[in-house]
């Protein structure tokens, strides 16, 4: 039989385990189209059927379509002052949601108070719905982080606001009502000083020894005022934070703008600054074997990233549970200094993990520059999706992908 050299190179890997051979295909990066003049899409990407969706940050504003094959951009919704303006974290969605299913966001100014709001927007057939407006003060003001669902309640955290001026945590319903069903849950700084301040991280759900908690991210606040990892827990109706792990702005990086769970509960995140090398770091957060409020985590450092080799300032992180590894994105650094795509690799133990740069962006007309978010993982064909801010044929930015992540045999499409 002849050997296919074709073949061979798609083939990057090839590795045993319980007699099963496995085969990984070599990952492949394109830049799929520019984005209009000024979009800033700072936000995340969201799954459609055939379809992605986004949101563009410019004034004031706008929801976007990209179609995975032919690349064609189009405008959803374009916000006006009295609707909100200037949506930036992106959107978030039900599972296996298509064209005819809503997708639920917040801008982080205008409204009826000026301060941001929660709204739904359906593709086809077009219509958009205001579900909360902010009014500031107690009320918070300013979410700047994609909203978690469940059930038919979207959860979210403002970045300002609240009773101590550090945002809230808010939950509010899907079904548009009047009032709206609306709630008011925590206000940060509310444990005192060493509460985190400034949430711009997406809420994540986690059970540890039967106790539901959302794990989430500040910026700043804690102990030493360079961010937090903090559990938000419910008894009766009544909810309370405990911060799980301060940040000090030394080795352990400083900033936390990014995490994901895994299966087992361990947390994965980014924090933009400091570390070793002063450009930002990925970490772990491991539970205790109790309650998550009762006993201290065990964190754990697996890269300290060092601008020209790998990036600087990283800004999402994502656990693709078939690969077991992690992937994300730098704002800067890399071989242009215009940011990366990377995979880590985090070994058992407590050592650091092993990285692999899938992309150094280089600007210019036909790539992108300084990725801002976290990309979008279609988990199921191993396909890793994003924006960028700068570069491309108008300087504000494209959107790419990067496919060949997952195992040949685990690939569904």
């Amino acid at each position: 039989m002849k050997f296919s050299f074709v073949l061979f190179a798609l083939i990057a890997a090839v590795f045993v385990e319980n007699g099963k051979v496995e085969a990984q295909v070599t990952p492949n990066y394109t830049y799929m189209t520019s984005l209009p003049f000024g979009a800033a899409a700072w936000g995340r990407l969201q799954h459609g059927s055939g379809t992605l969706y986004g949101t563009r940050f410019d004034i004031p504003g706008s929801v976007f379509s990209i179609d995975k094959n032919s690349y064609a951009y189009g405008t959803v919704h374009s916000f006006v002052v009295g609707d909100g303006t200037r949506p930036f974290a992106g959107l978030a969605a039900d599972h296996g949601s298509g064209a005819s299913s809503p997708f639920y966001g917040t801008t982080t100014s205008g409204g009826l108070y000026g301060y941001g709001m929660v709204f739904n927007v359906v593709p086809s057939p077009n219509s958009y719905s205001d579900l909360h407006d902010f009014a500031g003060g107690t009320d918070g003001s300013q979410p700047m982080a994609v909203l978690a669902r469940q059930s038919t309640t979207n959860y979210g955290t403002t970045y300002a606001g609240g009773t101590y001026g550090c945002g809230t945590f808010f939950s509010v319903d899907d079904v548009v009502s009047n009032p709206p069903t609306y709630h008011n849950l925590y206000a940060f700084g509310a444990s005192g000083p060493n509460d985190g301040c400034g949430s711009t991280t997406q809420l994540q759900a986690d059970t540890l020894n039967q106790i539901f908690y959302w794990i989430g991210a500040t910026t700043g606040g804690g102990s030493h005022n360079k961010g937090t990892v903090f559990a938000l827990q419910v008894s009766g109706t009544i909810w309370s934070d405990c911060v799980i792990y301060n940040f000090t702005g030394g080795t352990d990086g400083s900033s936390p703008v990014d995490l994901d769970v895994d299966a087992d509960g361990n947390i994965y995140g980014v924090a933009q600054y400091d570390g070793v090398n002063n450009h930002g770091v990925v970490f772990e957060l491991i539970p205790p074997n109790s309650s998550p409020c009762s006993n201290p985590w065990t964190y754990r450092l697996l890269n300290d990233f060092s601008l020209s080799n790998d990036g600087m300032q990283p800004n999402g992180i994502r656990y693709y549970r078939t690969t077991q590894k992690l992937y994300g994105t730098t704002w800067g650094g890399g071989a242009n200094n215009l940011g990366t795509v990377f995979e880590l690799t985090a070994p058992p133990g407590l050592g650091k993990g092993t990285e692999t740069i899938y992309h150094s962006f280089s600007g210019g007309t036909t790539d992108g520059a300084n990725p801002p978010s976290r990309p979008l993982l279609d988990e199921k064909c191993g396909i890793i999706y994003g924006t960028t801010i700068n570069g491309g044929a108008t300087s504000s930015g494209g959107v790419y992908r990067v496919t060949g992540l997952c195992l040949v045999q685990n690939c569904m499409c």
